[in-house]
């Protein structure tokens, strides 16, 4: 026995198990943090967990679990030499982690959750012809959250005006995600500027507001290219914009509340306009609106 084993052997079974989650916690980091070109992980970092999940089978610890964090641990180390996925890697990590995590009773943060997938380094498919114009967005978290919707839905860009948070926003960039370096962005000194170059250059100009007369989103026929406007969370788009708009548009609600979060509603009106979009163009180009 040597003196690393004595002294881990001299731990409670809790805290033996706690410096192996550690280290398993480690492992993914490092996976985490690497490239998927980056071949086998830390060998002595892979040995340490697999020396202590030994010393903790032969002194008979957690033999409900043992067994089957080794054999994990095991499958996810052949994994690494095999052509598996850096997402399927590290989620099988992740995995172990957790299970490991709630039977040392360790408390999970926020940064314990890896992120299992990877990015793509080019969008998956076409930009669709729509911009959104967030106007005097009073958080920057809804921006943040806006922005990675746009990227998500291939919008072709977004406007900023009044006080809505930029991109450089530490709270925007928390929400977006990363997306504020694939969707263009660009802060405009004037809505009502704007909404009159939009309609120059021949975009249908909608608002999203709850007033009368508005029309219900699930019924409306949306004209490409097209401009959607988002207004305050608690203010809302002020009359003039709204009346300078080319429709104003609601989702229907059927709880209490009379409207969702502003970030959500955008996503909501662009699954709508970007379903609306695709479903033209798979039936040629005599069928989309201009």
């Amino acid at each position: 026995m040597n003196e690393t084993q004595r002294k881990f052997g001299l731990l409670s079974p809790r805290k033996q198990l706690r410096e192996v989650a550690s280290l398993v916690d480690a492992f993914q980091r490092l996976l985490a943090g690497s490239s998927p070109d980056n071949g086998q992980p830390d060998t002595p970092l892979i040995n340490d967990i697999s020396q202590r999940l030994h010393w903790m089978t032969e002194a008979g610890l957690f033999p409900g679990r043992l067994p089957r964090w080794t054999a994990a641990f095991d499958s996810l180390i052949r994994m690494t030499g095999s052509n598996a996925t850096r997402r399927a890697i590290l989620a099988a990590t992740n995995n172990l982690w957790h299970d490991m995590a709630e039977r040392a009773e360790i408390s999970v943060r926020e940064e314990n959750f890896i992120v299992r997938t990877d990015d793509r380094s080019t969008p998956a498919g076409c930009a669709f012809p729509c911009d959104v114009v967030l106007d005097n967005i009073r958080s920057a978290f809804n921006t943040g959250s806006i922005i990675r919707s746009a990227d998500g839905f291939g919008v072709r860009q977004v406007f900023l005006t009044g006080i809505t948070a930029d991109q450089d926003n530490p709270k925007v960039q928390k929400t977006a995600m990363g997306s504020t370096a694939s969707v263009s962005i660009r802060q405009h000194p004037s809505l009502h500027t704007l909404i009159n170059e939009k309609k120059r250059s021949g975009s249908a100009v909608y608002a999203v507001e709850t007033v009368e007369g508005s029309g219900n989103l699930m019924y409306e026929e949306f004209r490409f290219p097209m401009c959607l406007i988002m207004g305050n969370e608690e203010y809302g788009i002020p009359e003039d914009y709204l009346a300078a708009s080319d429709r104003i548009i609601h989702i229907p609600m059927y709880g209490r509340k009379n409207s969702f979060n502003v970030g959500v509603s955008c996503a909501i009106v662009l699954y709508a306009a970007r379903q609306q979009w695709d479903l033209r163009q798979s039936r040629g180009p005599g069928s989309t609106q201009d």
